[in-house]
């Protein structure tokens, strides 16, 4: 399994907006980020990890890395 690094990863609201705050988690790791004022993050991960994205006030999903 390879470990990919994501740099500067942009997490916005459906009308394009940062959103700060926001937690990332790799599912069933404890490796986590939180996203800056600009709504970005890094985080390293297994190319085939799922991240969970959470934040209040938003709907809580998993995103499959896969080749990004």
């Amino acid at each position: 399994m390879h470990n990919r690094f994501l740099s500067q990863e942009k997490l916005t609201d459906s009308n394009g907006n940062p959103i700060a705050g926001v937690t990332v988690n790799v599912k069933g790791t404890t490796i986590s980020a939180t996203t800056n004022a600009n709504g970005l993050f890094s985080i390293n991960a297994n190319q085939n990890a799922v991240l969970i994205i959470s934040s209040v006030g938003f709907k809580t999903q998993e995103v499959p890395i896969g080749g990004r």
